[in-house]
C-alpha cells in the first residue's frame, strides 16, 4: 500500500509539473499574442519606433524562444517596410497603374485608372499638381528625357502631353482609333512613340503634338513600342506573336522577331542598341540580335505569361515579370561548370537563371 501510495504521488506531482508547465506556456503565448498585436496596432497608427520596440522584444527575448509565431514574424517584416518608407503619395480614387521619377528624381509623376494623372514632391509625398483631361484609365505617366513635360497614354484613344510644372496641357496626340498601350519619347525627346489595340504604332512631334507617321504592318494589338538607344530605329511587340523592328525615320520594316508562339507582350532595346529582350504570353522571354533579328537565346522558368522583360543598365542582366507572381533576374555569363538547359544556362551549385 505504500508503494502504491508513492507511486500514486510520483504520478500526480508529475501530472502537476506538466500542468505548471503547460499553463506557463499558455500563459507566454498569450502575452507574446499580446504584444504582437499591439505592435501591429502601433504600425497601424503610424507609430513605427514603438512597433518595433515591442516586436523586438517578442523577437529577441529568450523566454518567448519556445511560443514565437508567423505572426511575430509577419509584423515584423510590416515594421521593416514601412521603416524603409519615406513617403504614402495618397489622394488617387482609384488603381495607380505607373509612377516614374523625374530626370532630376525631384518629382515623380503617377497615372490612375481614374482618369487623371498627378505630381509628387519626391522628398516629402506632398502632391503639387494634379493633370486631368483624359476621360478613360491613364495607363502610364512620364516624364520627357529633359523633365519638362510629362507624357500620359489612356484608354480614351489619346496620349497627351503636359507641362511638367505647371500641368497645363500642352497637346492631345488624337488618331489612333482603339485603346493606347504604351507612350514613349525618342532619347533626344523630339519624338513620341505610341501604341494601340488598332494594330498600329504612331510616330508624333512631341513639340506640337503633329502626328508625322503611321507605322503598320502587325496583325493584332500592338502592346508596346521602343527607342533604340540611338533614336534610329523602333522595336514593336504584337499580338500577332511577332516583334518587328523599324527604322524611326522611313518606317521601313527592318526584320520580324518570329519564334514566339503566343502574344508578344513587349520588346525593348538593350543599352548599346545591339540586343533585344521580348517577353510572351507563351511563358518564355527571348533575346535578339537587333540588326540581323536573329534569335540568341530562349529564357524559360516562368509558370504564367510573361509581362515585360528590360535589361540593366550595364546590359548583363535581365529582368521579367509574370503572371505566376514572380519576377527573375537572369544574368549573361559563360556556361563553365553548368548543365546546359535549352539556350540559357545554370550552374549546379546555384540555381540563378543564366542565359548564353
Amino acid at each position: 500500500m505504500l508503494a502504491i501510495a508513492a507511486s500514486g504521488a510520483g504520478l500526480i506531482a508529475v501530472r502537476n509539473q506538466h500542468e505548471a508547465e503547460f499553463q506557463a506556456a499558455q500563459a507566454l503565448q498569450s502575452q507574446s499574442r499580446l504584444l504582437v498585436q499591439a505592435a501591429a496596432r502601433r504600425l497601424k497608427d503610424s507609430d513605427v519606433a514603438g512597433a518595433q520596440a515591442l516586436i523586438l522584444e517578442v523577437l529577441t527575448n529568450p523566454v518567448f524562444a519556445r511560443v514565437r509565431t508567423p505572426a511575430a514574424d509577419s509584423v515584423f517584416q510590416d515594421i521593416r517596410a514601412a521603416d524603409l518608407q519615406l513617403a504614402v503619395l495618397s489622394g488617387h480614387g482609384d488603381t495607380v497603374t505607373s509612377a516614374a521619377y523625374s530626370p532630376d528624381g525631384a518629382r515623380i509623376v503617377t497615372a490612375s485608372v481614374d482618369q487623371s494623372a498627378r505630381i509628387w514632391d519626391a522628398r516629402t509625398g506632398a502632391l503639387l499638381t494634379v493633370l486631368k483631361g483624359h476621360t478613360d484609365h491613364v495607363g502610364s505617366a512620364f516624364y520627357s528625357p529633359d523633365g519638362a513635360r510629362i507624357l500620359t497614354s489612356s484608354n480614351d484613344k489619346t496620349a497627351r502631353i503636359w507641362d511638367a510644372r505647371s500641368g497645363a496641357q500642352l497637346a492631345v496626340l488624337s488618331g489612333h482609333t482603339q485603346d493606347l498601350n504604351s507612350a514613349a519619347y525618342s532619347p533626344d525627346g523630339t519624338r513620341i512613340v505610341t501604341s494601340s489595340a488598332d494594330k498600329s504604332a504612331r510616330i508624333w512631334d512631341s513639340r506640337t503634338g503633329a502626328q508625322l507617321a503611321v507605322i503598320s504592318g502587325h496583325g493584332d494589338a500592338v502592346y508596346s513600342a521602343a527607342y533604340s538607344p540611338d533614336g534610329s530605329r523602333i522595336v514593336t511587340a504584337s499580338g500577332d506573336k511577332m516583334a518587328r523592328i523599324w527604322d524611326a525615320q522611313s518606317n521601313v520594316l527592318l526584320a520580324a522577331l518570329s519564334g514566339h508562339t503566343d502574344y508578344v507582350y513587349s520588346a525593348l532595346f538593350s543599352p548599346d542598341g545591339t540586343r533585344i529582350v521580348t517577353a510572351s504570353g507563351d511563358k518564355t522571354v527571348r533575346t535578339w540580335d537587333a540588326r540581323s533579328g536573329k534569335q540568341l537565346a530562349v529564357l524559360s522558368g516562368h509558370g504564367g505569361y510573361v509581362i515585360s522583360a528590360g535589361y540593366s543598365p550595364d546590359g548583363t542582366r535581365i529582368v521579367t515579370a509574370s503572371r505566376d507572381k514572380t519576377a527573375r533576374i537572369w544574368e549573361r555569363r559563360g556556361c563553365r561548370r553548368t548543365i546546359r538547359a535549352g539556350a540559357f544556362c545554370r550552374t549546379r551549385r546555384e540555381q540563378r537563371p543564366r542565359w548564353s
